[in-house]
């Protein structure tokens, strides 16, 4: 027994050697294996080019029998397999075929050309950014955007929290790809030849899909050769802008649709049913205040004072850096009668919070989120700590209004006061943002009675009144140097879609004085429903479809869904209009209730594409999750208020037993990774607007008491309502910074 151990030593020191030899040659290897990759990728792409377009044919064909990812769910399978590739230089697996859908045909045939990318079925390296802007083909003009962070190895890896259109980076990626813009040497041939070329690329003459390097990259990306032409792929350098040298002109070519709806026809409820209608609501009340508690419970327990609550692990998550969630709750807290609660959070805030967070954040969702949860504890409790948050904030804030044109930058650091743009907007601002914050800025001038606040929106309001619109509709990207448009993108969802609420509710929020703002949204109005609005087949289903320039887009997204609140909100001063903006109030409604209810889980993709043979609509493989967007009950809400017909509670109810059933957890409600899985599979998210708008709009819909009346009050985009106001200060209204009646012009009269 004692010889073993002395065996055993000798013979270590016998392998010691040649054990370490083989450790510094295998080191050796794997070391020139990563030089080659990262310094050698124009031999890479010399390789591929060789491919034959066979064999590209043949990948497409194993298509999802590969057995690589396809899809938001498989790529999480494949976790551990990517970030092993990431970490030991391996390349990341081609996914052929899966994610790639061409259709093609002139805007004559009334069939644009697509090439579609479920980009969440294709592993990515680090440091991967895809930018879709322009093609020569007009045919195919379709554009989207996706960042991949660095710590991420493939696009569901990184979750919804790192990918999106908004610098912010909360709304998911979808769309299609027509150019494609990559950190210049982060993807190989293979990455590429997955990313664009998977499935084959079209034989059509003239249609050229480029893929571009981005030079704007950190210092430690890797360095690689010039571009080279694969196939029918060509890939070359970007042209180096010059300051003004192109500001791309705004025009549309929109067609009149001749779409028109007619109002609902089922009867307004009698005294005997609403008061039935009431009763039963009581109940479901309860049911909704019941699932707020347990969400606020859970994210007191694992996650007081972060920004979010990990609803499967029981962890936290901070990206925002100002307890998003606690701010954003208050008002709820207020509302159902959790006073204790709202307390609580009220003493946390006093001592803990502060905005002096380093990091950039978004300047649209700290005011929205924030500023205005903050000045809307301030008027339900009229207790100052918030009120003095909320200036505390508002003060740092105004460093973002500080560009030539006074339009507010996407993100800032709240300690330095550093201010950017995206480098994917090529640093334009977005309409959805910077036309997102007048109500909150408004606010806290109307009470501190300084003008500054106030000022700094209004500033952005006048520059937007002097833009030339399309039909009374503004594109979704602006320069902030110049003031001018910069794209010609039309749309009511992700990029646009509350800048139009704002417009109407600004006038709503000021006692409805200001004729220039009520305006501009009546001529955004006429302009959506003239030309962006559409009814599907077989059923006749309404949706606003896209609009990118050139051609339409017939997608709606979740977010679009907020559209039939606004027009109920704008229908209730008596003009000529009413009528048709309450019938297509009540048709995208039901609309986005198909969305919810056509699921096997109830629950809403994040969009939906309209085809004359899909019966009506279908859910794309890079839509399917759901993230507890507010928008649809949000607008059945508003025509419930307005009709009270108990059709809309009945609506409201099928859909929050949806998210009782599959959204739920221990802690919490989590976001839906498919909605077609009926599996129970969940994700470890729960964003703050759950708790401060989708259940507050839900718990708002089953209380008959009211206790948000729509006379007295205004939402801003984030469900905080802010009290109207019957004598608002000079400082708020146009007049005071000389502007008065609209002197709009549209694109097509010239602008």
């Amino acid at each position: 027994m004692r010889g073993k151990p002395r065996r055993s030593m000798l013979s270590v020191r016998k392998l010691a050697p040649i054990v370490l030899l083989s450790g510094f040659v295998a080191y050796g290897l794997w070391f020139v294996r990563m030089l080659g990759q990262q310094v050698d990728v124009e031999a890479a792409v010399v390789v591929a080019a060789a491919a034959p377009a066979e064999a590209v044919a043949a990948a497409a064909e194993r298509g999802p029998g590969s057995g690589k990812p396809n899809g938001r769910a498989a790529a999480s399978s494949d976790a551990q397999r990517l970030s092993n590739a990431g970490h030991t230089g391996l390349r990341p697996a081609s996914t052929a075929g899966a994610h790639c859908n061409y259709t093609a045909g002139g805007p004559s045939s009334g069939s644009v050309a697509q090439f579609m990318t479920a980009l969440d079925a294709i592993p990515l390296p680090d440091r991967a950014l895809v930018r879709g802007t322009r093609i020569d083909n007009p045919a195919l003009t379709l554009s989207a955007w996706v960042y991949v962070e660095p710590r991420a190895f493939s696009i569901q890896d990184a979750g919804s929290g790192y990918i999106g259109l908004h610098a912010d980076q909360t709304h998911s990626f979808h769309g299609a790809i027509d150019e494609v813009a990559i950190w210049h040497g982060a993807l190989d041939a293979e990455s590429i030849r997955s990313l664009v070329a998977g499935c084959g690329l079209p034989e059509q003459p003239g249609v050229t899909l480029v893929v571009r390097e981005q030079f704007d990259v950190p210092s430690d990306a890797p360095r690689t050769g010039s571009a080279i032409q694969v196939q029918n792929l060509l890939f070359r350098l970007p042209v180096q802008a010059t300051p003004g040298a192109h500001v791309p002109q705004v025009s549309a070519t929109l067609q009149l649709t001749g779409v028109t709806f007619e109002r609902d026809a089922s009867p307004f409820p009698t005294a005997q049913e609403r008061e039935a209608s009431d009763e039963l609501a009581l109940l479901r009340r309860e049911a909704v205040r019941s699932g707020f508690k347990h969400a606020w419970d859970g994210y007191k327990k694992y996650a007081w004072g972060q920004d979010e609550l990990k609803p499967k692990t029981n962890a936290s998550k901070n990206w925002l850096h100002q307890a998003a969630t606690m701010v954003d709750s208050l008002d709820c807290l207020w509302i159902m009668g959790f006073k204790q609660d709202f307390y609580e959070a009220r003493d946390w805030i006093s001592a803990n919070l502060h905005f002096t967070h380093a990091a950039p954040v978004s300047v649209f969702e700290t005011i929205i989120r924030s500023l205005g949860g903050l000045i809307t504890a301030y008027e339900l409790s009229e207790d100052r700590v918030f009120l003095n948050k909320a200036v505390e904030l508002g003060d740092v804030l105004l460093t973002a209004f500080q560009s030539p044109t006074g339009v507010p930058c996407t993100a800032l650091s709240l300690s330095s006061g550093r201010c950017t743009f995206p480098s994917w907007t090529s640093q334009s601002a977005i309409l959805s943002e910077y036309g997102t914050v007048q109500l909150e800025l408004k606010s806290l001038t109307q009470h501190t009675g300084n003008p500054k606040y106030a000022a700094a929106a209004m500033r952005v309001m006048k520059l937007l009144h002097e833009q030339p619109m399309v039909h009374g509709m503004a594109p979704t990207y602006l320069s902030p140097k110049t003031g001018r448009f910069t794209n010609a993108v039309i749309t009511f969802g992700a990029l646009g879609d509350s800048y139009y609420e704002y417009l109407v509710k600004q006038w709503v929020y000021t006692g409805k004085q200001e004729v220039w703002l009520r305006e501009m949204y009546d001529k955004s109005v006429d302009g959506m429903t003239s030309y962006m609005l559409f009814k599907s087949k077989p059923n006749d289903l309404g949706y606003i479809a896209e609009h990118n320039g050139r051609a339409y887009q017939h997608k709606m997204d979740h977010l679009v869904c907020f559209v039939g609140a606004m027009l109920a909100l704008g229908a209730q001063d008596g003009r000529p209009t009413d009528e048709r903006d309450m019938a297509v109030a009540e048709a995208l409604t039901e609309t986005c209730y198909q969305m919810y209810v056509r699921q096997p889980t109830g629950l809403s993709p994040e969009f939906v594409q309209f085809f004359p043979n899909a019966n009506d609509f279908q859910v794309p493989n890079s839509a399917k999750y759901n993230i507890l967007r507010p928008e649809a009950i949000e607008s059945i809400f508003y025509l419930h208020y307005y009709t009270r017909k108990p059709k809309y509670r009945d609506m409201g109810w099928t859909m929050w037993q949806a998210f009782e059933r599959w959204s739920r957890t221990a802690s919490g409600y989590a976001a839906i990774p498919n909605v077609l899985d009926t599996s129970g599979k969940q994700e470890d998210k729960m964003e703050s607007f759950w708790m401060a708008e989708t259940i507050k709009y839900f718990y708002l819909l089953f209380d008959p008491s009211d206790p948000v009346k729509l006379e007295e009050h205004v939402f801003n985009t984030e469900a905080h309502p802010l009290r109207i106001l019957k004598q608002p200060r000079e400082e708020l209204l146009g007049s005071h910074y000389s502007i008065h009646e609209s002197s709009l012009s549209d694109a097509e009269d010239g602008g």
